[in-house]
């Protein structure tokens, strides 16, 4: 699979979700947030 060009836009959103799910449930989501 190729890598996906991401807008800045669409950035910023993807790690407002990331940092919303990181505040709603820290255990699941540890790793993604420390990769951020």
């Amino acid at each position: 699979m190729g890598a996906q060009e991401l807008t800045s836009e669409q950035k910023e959103e993807i790690q407002q979700r990331i940092i919303e799910a990181c505040k709603k449930d820290v255990g699941h989501v540890q790793k993604i947030c420390s990769e951020v």
